[in-house]
């Protein structure tokens, strides 16, 4: 690991990666809108006419044609799900999701999450989830919120995600704590690591670029 020195009223020496994130590299947020069903009677109410809409089409779509008049509300609930999609994931790799009722339900606790397409800000669906609901706070301490839930390892990535890191022949290191010291040191440790001018620091004091070699 490559070791810069920190210039401060203290000299002290850390690790590259203790003060830099590669620019691009970052979480990217899915959502979807799914149902979730097996509800003792807590789900949505007859005048939650989304969920009514959404089950008819699910029903439909599995060979049961089906209208919104004909869906009775009650044990099915419409919710927004949402997960982090972790850079670099690829196809299979499980991801916990998280619920969030869309109507009035007044709890999703005992519910399946039916089958629920997640799409990136781009469009493009990511990943999947289904599975059985957990209500409550990961540590199981204090009061439960009832209309929000989760389903860990619900997801299932279907679109490998790499993060465009290469730009312009490039990469740019942001740093955790903008500082022009710390930017002049890393350029100059990288410098004389790579033994040529890879590295340069931009106009401002949070961002280092490596490149090929230049003057």
């Amino acid at each position: 690991d490559l070791i810069v020195s920190n210039i401060s009223l203290f000299a002290q020496e850390t690790k590259l990666k203790n003060l830099v994130e590669i620019d691009g590299v970052r979480d990217n947020y899915l959502i979807g809108y799914g149902l979730v069903i097996g509800l003792p009677g807590s789900g949505d109410s007859s005048s939650s006419l989304a969920t009514r809409k959404a089950t008819a089409n699910m029903l439909t779509r599995l060979g049961v044609p089906s209208t919104s008049d004909e869906v009775l509300s009650g044990n099915i609930a419409s919710v927004v799900v949402t997960a982090d999609l972790p850079p670099f994931s690829k196809n299979g790799d499980k991801i916990d999701v998280r619920l969030s009722a869309n109507g009035d339900a007044s709890s999703l606790a005992g519910g399946t999450l039916l089958r629920t397409a997640l799409v990136a800000p781009n469009g493009q669906v990511y990943a999947a989830a289904q599975g059985p609901v957990v209500v409550g706070r990961l540590d199981n301490t204090g009061a439960a919120v009832l209309t929000v839930a989760r389903v860990p390892e619900g997801g299932i990535v279907e679109r490998d995600f790499v993060p465009e890191i290469v730009k312009n022949g490039s990469i740019s290191l942001r740093l955790k704590k903008s500082d022009f010291t710390t930017n002049k040191r890393i350029v100059q440790e990288i410098n004389k690591l790579l033994k040529g001018f890879y590295a340069r620091k931009s106009t401002n004091p949070h961002t280092v670029k490596i490149g090929r070699a230049h003057v």
